[in-house]
């Protein structure tokens, strides 16, 4: 939920961001993804191992890199939102 975290700071401290309407999808694919994920580690931490769990999780973690071209800190993927938008 590292990028859900950041961007609720970011909601707080400086309003609802100008993003156009690709980048708001990428926003809120990347939130979903990150439930999804959590709800996948809660069920691995609770049942134990699940191929069909795992390969979920492997499958929703490639997406969400996806979501964000290559850079790996949340405040960097919400920077390139804001430079895509323009």
């Amino acid at each position: 939920m590292e990028f859900s975290k950041y961007y609720r700071t970011v909601l707080e401290v400086n309003g609802v961001p100008n993003l156009s309407t690709e980048q708001h999808k990428r926003l809120f694919n990347i939130i979903h993804i990150e439930g999804q994920l959590k709800r996948i580690e809660e069920e691995l931490s609770q049942f134990g191992y699940n191929s069909a769990t795992f390969k979920a999780k492997e499958k929703l973690e490639s997406k969400k890199s996806e979501l964000y071209h290559g850079l790996s800190h949340p405040a960097s993927v919400f920077g390139d939102m804001l430079d895509r938008s323009k």
